[in-house]
């Protein structure tokens, strides 16, 4: 629409607020117009007489004159200027039968910023019926006048008998199809429409050609390319004086662009309404002014505890949702000063009176013509808690790991005395001391030696995990560092240890992993069969987690279902301390470990045969 002068625009409203509003929005919209206002039959009639109007908006009830009343005069006296009817309430059905009748659109007050996009396409349509007038003239006095006014109309132009048999159609739809008009006239063009669009046209416009009614309607057509594209087609009977139609004209005006972003706007709408509802957070849409409520989603009826009824209409202050309302009024002024309100802690009132915690996220938007505020509210009262209990268990474990390493250390000192100077004592008064004596001291340094090892033991405990940094540890290096360190006792009892070939790399720490199977392969010796040489294995397998399986597999005494979980308690033994020495430890560390790099271990054994470790490792990239 290229109009090189504001456009004249006349209102038929009572209400001066809502005339108001309507300038406001054309205003926003940039459009140049001079509006006037009237709300009476007189009024109107005066305004049509004195002025030249481009379009007319109207109210449709008002208590001095009826939609039907402007509808009809208009008709009468000015049948191309364009009537679009604004209602704030007027349901789809009867708004469509107004249509029917002669309302050129139709927009909902809710719903203004359709109003601009309506006046352009009314103006474009007005041009195009007194393009359709002047072709009616010119088909009455001669069909050359009219050729040369179709070749320069911008569209598709076509004209049919009275019958509505095809008898003409213009260079431009015979350019766009690419078909000869001789191929097409007839019903010929209807090869052109598409598949989809050939019914239910058809039955419009026989329905039409039989009542001798104006005709409209949008169907896909298909392009020289193969391109389907939407076209607005309409058509008006050109009567003789008595009545008799003697010729049909149409014309088609391509609208694809047009109408492929309604429906994205449609399919986007439909999208944003499912997401508003169905999401997990808490979604509301309220006044700004006063916090009444006109929408709210699911998960927020169920996190504040209201029925739908109970919430909407209602405002937020009138229910006492806000805890602290400067909370909300300085929201709303941070708003409206062009700040964002992200994200920010506050304290809401639910249903009953319990008091919750949320993040708060707002956005300002329009609804109905008045300023609203998107509000998203995520409860994180749980989550706070949680973290507030997780935060002081965390700090109860960290005391307790630094106690036991400082006691484990200092322990040690006076133990290592005691140890020194009984044996000392042995040494220099071994000789007299009678059979009984030197048992005595024998059993006090055995029992000073076990409490060292328990507290070596206990010390290496407590630092699994201590200083920790998590890097790429390879497996075949750190088996490679076990079979040295672990060698003497390796070759003193004859073992048989065979690592697989490709062993792969995990995320670790490498000290603890080391520690890992140091501890594993020195209990598989330990503990092995007193009738056999150890035999040991270590491998690894892909289970298609993030985890990679690594096992050690060992020929010994194996262990009974029963005590699979014990084995990995601290200070548990299931063998005298006659038979093997140890402090019940090792395994525990072993279990620490594999929990401080979130992996599992777990054991298959057979009684008598032997037993296999399985620990899970996250895997490097």
């Amino acid at each position: 629409m290229t109009v090189d002068r504001p456009l004249n625009i006349l209102v038929i409203e009572d209400s001066a607020a809502d005339f108001m509003l309507v300038e406001r929005h054309l205003r926003r919209a940039s459009l140049d117009a001079r509006c006037r206002r009237v709300d009476t039959v007189a009024d109107l009639t005066a305004a049509l007489d004195d002025s030249e109007w481009d379009v007319v908006l109207s109210d449709y009830s008002m208590p001095a004159m009826s939609f039907g009343q402007t509808l009809e005069l208009l008709r009468g006296c000015r049948p191309d200027l364009p009537l679009i009817l604004i209602s704030g309430g007027l349901g789809e059905e009867e708004a469509a039968e107004w249509l029917k009748r002669g309302a050129w659109d139709f927009v909902l007050k809710g719903g203004l910023a359709r109003l601009v996009p309506a006046i352009e396409r009314a103006m474009r349509d007005a041009a195009e019926h007194r393009a359709v007038r002047e072709a009616e003239r010119a088909v009455r006095d001669g069909a050359f006048r009219m050729r040369q006014l179709i070749a320069g109309l911008p569209h598709p132009v076509w004209t049919c008998d009275p019958d509505g048999t095809c008898d003409f159609l213009s260079e431009r739809w015979v350019a766009y199809t690419g078909i000869p008009a001789e191929i097409q006239l007839g019903y010929g063009w209807l090869e052109c429409v598409h598949p989809d669009d050939r019914a239910g046209l058809m039955a419009a416009w026989n329905e039409a050609v039989a009542a001798g009614s104006d005709f409209a309607v949008e169907f896909r057509l298909r392009r020289h390319d193969g391109a389907f594209r939407w076209f607005d087609t309409k058509a008006v009977p050109l009567r003789t004086e008595d009545g008799r139609i003697e010729k049909w004209f149409g014309s088609s005006s391509d609208i694809h662009e047009a109408r492929e972003g309604r429906e994205a706007l449609r399919i986007s709408e439909a999208r944003l309404s499912a997401i508003f509802h169905i999401s997990p957070a808490a979604i509301a849409v309220s006044r700004a002014a006063d916090g009444l409520f006109f929408e709210a989603n699911e998960t927020f009826l169920s996190t504040f505890g209201y029925q739908r009824q109970e919430l909407i209409g209602h405002t937020a202050i009138e229910i006492g949702m806000w805890q602290n309302l400067a909370v909300r009024k300085a929201a709303v002024a941070a708003l409206r000063s062009g700040k964002q309100v992200i994200n920010r802690e506050i304290h809401l009132v639910r249903k009953g009176g319990a008091v919750g915690e949320f993040l708060f996220s707002a956005a300002l938007t329009e609804l109905n013509g008045e300023e609203c505020i998107l509000s998203v509210m995520q409860d994180v009262t749980d989550y706070n808690a949680t973290k507030h209990h997780e935060e002081e268990l965390r700090q109860s474990n960290a005391e307790l790991e630094q106690f036991a390493y400082v006691a484990s250390h200092d322990l040690r000192e006076p133990l290592r005395m005691i140890s020194s100077y009984l044996t000392l004592l042995k040494r220099r008064l071994g000789p007299s001391l009678d059979e009984t004596g030197q048992e005595f001291i024998g059993y006090a340094v055995d029992g000073a030696t076990r409490m060292d090892a328990l507290i070596r033991d206990l010390l290496e405990y407590s630092r699994v995990g201590r200083d920790a940094v998590h890097e790429t540890v390879s497996l075949a290096t750190v088996l490679e560092e076990v079979r040295l360190i672990l060698g003497p006792t390796l070759i003193e009892v004859g073992t048989e240890l065979t690592v697989a070939e490709g062993l792969p790399s995990v995320i670790g720490y490498h000290r603890d992993i080391v520690r890992l199977f140091q501890n594993l392969i020195g209990n598989a010796v330990k503990y092995r069969h007193p009738d056999r040489v150890p035999v040991i294995s270590v491998g690894w397998k892909d289970d298609g987690s993030s985890h990679w399986i690594a096992f050690v597999q060992d020929n010994g005494t194996g262990i009974e279902a029963g005590d699979f979980d014990r084995v990995f308690g601290i200070f548990q033994r299931l063998v005298p301390r006659e038979y093997c020495e140890g402090t019940g430890i090792g395994l525990a560390v072993c279990h620490k470990i594999v929990d401080q790099h979130h992996g599992r271990i777990w054991i298959e054994s057979v009684p008598g045969k032997g037993s296999t470790f399985f620990v899970s490792l996250p895997k490097a990239e």
